[in-house]
């Protein structure tokens, strides 16, 4: 706690950031991007500022990438005046989320993974910081819930590379669940159950298997608690019928982003439960 704090002349209680975003959370945001992206250590750093800045141009701002300014530092200016003075509070985490989804720093350099989670680590230390009411969770901004449940979703995230098809579900719905125009609840669940499903197939190794033919395999070894199997069982009873994925909780008209985030979560967490039980 610094000088000002300890002695009552400045507050250290900011109002949650829930559709605003001040000052102070603008530029720890600013600092986090330029450091991490902008002046990332590579051979040519013109050369890729260069092309940092035309896919900005091209795919986010959707301008021609032949009007922007020539010399790469005053694209830079450009672009912090966007950023500060043109760019709505949302826009700005369309921005936050848009590095990591659309601009690739090479994949064979030692470091390209680090730089992805430092990205991310330092984008939440500031959010954190500066009490936004958001997380950013994969590659998606979602309203923030527990750190413990934001925690569970990225470590499926991260988990090893043979559950890829499981790990791609659970992005899919932190997808639908974060779109800010049209959220998809539905499919958001949808995606989540079969993350669950596709977890269960590689386990039992029977690729034609439903879920509820997975978990009584499973509940059979002795290895898995009945207790976990019977829980997921009954939820997947409640969002599925003979023709699928589509009935009971998923044909109510009221789905909310509780309802998805839920599933979400406990889908994710039943997930690394499995992952942890398969793998020691």
């Amino acid at each position: 706690m610094n000088f000002s704090l300890r002695q009552g002349l400045k507050s250290s209680e900011k109002m949650m950031q829930i559709e605003d975003i001040d000052i102070e959370l603008k530029n720890a945001l600013w600092n986090v991007i330029t450091r991490i992206y902008i002046r990332y250590e590579a051979p040519s750093y013109k050369d890729l500022s260069e092309s940092f800045f035309d896919e900005i141009w091209h795919s986010f701002l959707k301008e021609p990438i032949d009007e922007r300014p020539f010399q790469w530092y005053e694209t830079y200016d450009k672009l912090k005046e966007l950023f500060f003075e043109k760019f709505l509070w949302n826009e700005i985490y369309d921005f936050i989320e848009f590095l990591p989804n659309n601009y690739d720093i090479d994949n064979e350099a030692p470091n390209s993974r680090g730089i992805a989670v430092n990205y991310k680590n330092e984008i939440n230390k500031m959010l954190e910081r500066e009490n936004s009411a958001y997380r950013l969770v994969g590659d998606c901004i979602i309203p923030i819930t527990s750190e413990q449940e934001i925690e569970t979703i990225e470590t499926l995230i991260n988990s090893n590379n043979k559950y890829t098809p499981v790990q791609t579900h659970i992005k899919t719905a932190l997808k639908h669940l974060s779109d800010k125009k049209s959220p998809d609840y539905r499919n958001s669940i949808k995606e989540s159950i079969s993350a669950v499903e596709a977890m269960c197939k590689i386990i039992t190794q029977q690729d034609k298997a439903t879920l509820a033919d997975a978990l009584k395999i499973m509940n059979k070894t002795n290895n898995y608690h009945s207790a976990f199997i019977l829980g997921m069982d009954k939820i997947y009873g409640y969002t599925s019928g003979s023709q699928g994925i589509r009935h009971s909780l998923l044909e109510e008209s009221n789905l909310d982003y509780g309802d998805a985030l839920y599933m979400l979560i406990s889908c994710s967490a039943f997930i690394n439960y499995l992952i942890y039980k398969s793998e020691f």
